[in-house]
């Protein structure tokens, strides 16, 4: 299990902190430990399905500037460590797809991207971001709030969307009057 702490000099970083699921019902936790000791602050811990790796976003701690960041799992120090997204002006929540080779995120516009990607033991080789979506997610001001999953089968997403702004339909009144000219007759003093 992953984790976000608040740490002395950078903000936040993320620990990992093991479980022992021989009994699915009362699973034990072992130590925690961070996951790696990095200058940046790091947010929003995501793990491949295969468990072999972890996606984050690394920040200058004031939560701006994201960039998603793929790291082996287990982490050591020396391991690699690769920059994925393509902007470092606000990438945020990882999500790794359960059957497809993909890994996707919110872009600085709160745009899905999607980026495809092989890996092997040791080496994470992604291919170069792309649109996923045109249309932007709804992300509250200073919200820092997950607001995406995909589906199972890596087809669709289920979000927050935009509020439709509402439209006031116009109105139209109209009188209409019969026998104008008795009317007329009726309402003057007769001269």
């Amino acid at each position: 299990m992953a984790f976000v702490r608040t740490a002395k000099q950078r903000g936040f970083e993320i620990w990992t902190i093991p479980l022992d699921g021989k009994d699915p019902e009362h699973p034990k936790p072992g130590n925690p430990e961070p996951l790696v000791r990095e200058s940046l602050s790091q947010v929003d811990p995501a793990f491949s399905p295969d468990g072999h790796w972890i996606a984050y976003v690394s920040t200058n701690g004031a939560g701006r500037g994201g960039q998603i960041t793929v790291r082996p799992f287990p982490s050591e120090p020396s391991a690699g460590r690769w920059s994925v997204s393509e902007s470092e002006s606000g990438a945020k929540f990882p999500v790794w797809s359960r059957n497809r080779k993909e890994l996707f995120y919110l872009n600085s516009d709160n745009r899905i991207m999607v980026l495809r990607y092989t890996a092997n033991d040791h080496s994470f080789v992604p291919e170069k971001p792309q649109l996923w979506s045109p249309v932007p997610l709804f992300r509250p001001t200073n919200n820092g709030l997950w607001n995406l999953d995909i589906a199972p089968d890596g087809s669709r997403f289920v979000v927050l969307a935009r509020p439709e702004p509402e439209i006031e339909e116009p109105t139209v009144h109209a009188t209409i009057l019969l026998n104008f000219f008795d009317e007329l007759r009726r309402r003057l003093p007769s001269i």
